[in-house]
């Protein structure tokens, strides 16, 4: 998610005053690039029940890594303070911020690296290739 910000940061009308753009796999599965029925359960949720906590079904915990260092996810999984579960109106929150960079990383004016991992099991493949080639070469403007 904190790349995704730093998308958002660096397109606007004011960005950071910094001269490079370092992104780590960022956050970057909007509505746009997701399945129409992803987009519309998370819209109905989302405004039919807000403040309802989702949290992720066993069967996505023991598919799907949001990281490859074991340890340290085994750390945050024995921490009484780690929240499990999202309330609909945050994860639309979520997604609209992720559609929200995706849509201005050709806005992006200082040179940027744009790593993705190769074994990134969060975001999808083909939106963090798409967003990536939507990078403008440095030094071109609007």
């Amino acid at each position: 998610m904190g790349g995704a910000a730093a998308i958002c940061a660096f397109a606007s009308d004011r960005p950071p005053d910094a001269d490079r753009l370092i992104l780590l796999s960022p956050a970057v599965w909007g509505f746009s690039q997701q399945p129409w029925l992803y987009s519309a359960s998370l819209w109905i949720a989302a405004h039919t029940l807000p403040a309802y906590v989702a949290n992720p079904p066993s069967f996505v915990t023991r598919r799907i890594w949001a990281s490859d260092n074991v340890r340290e996810l085994i750390s945050m999984g024995r921490d009484p303070l780690m929240i499990w579960g999202s309330r609909f109106d945050t994860l639309y929150g979520l997604v609209g911020l992720m559609e929200d960079a995706w849509r201005r990383i050709d806005r992006v004016t200082v040179p940027t690296v744009y790593m993705y991992g190769a074994h990134d099991q969060i975001i999808p493949a083909p939106a963090a290739i798409s967003a990536a080639a939507r990078l403008r070469p440095p030094g071109r403007t609007l």
